[in-house]
């Protein structure tokens, strides 16, 4: 029983982490989002938010393509 707490315990920074991302969809206001062609996209991409949101996506892409080599993607 202990091992099964502290291994819960272990897991509750990435439990905030994961409730974080959750959280950031429901905050967008779609209705301010506007369209953005492939001279906006070169521009948003000097932004620093921007670039650290293709990093962590960039990242998450690898980490899904290894659950498909390995057969756990649902």
């Amino acid at each position: 029983m202990v091992q099964i707490f502290q291994k819960w315990q272990s897991n509750i920074p990435r439990t905030q982490e994961l409730q974080k991302m959750v959280e950031i969809p429901a905050s967008l206001d779609l209705g301010a989002c506007q369209s953005v062609g492939p001279v906006g996209l070169v521009k948003a991409a000097y932004s620093d938010d921007v670039k650290q949101g293709l990093g962590v996506l960039i990242e998450m892409t690898k980490a899904l393509g290894k659950l498909k080599e390995q057969g756990t993607v649902l």
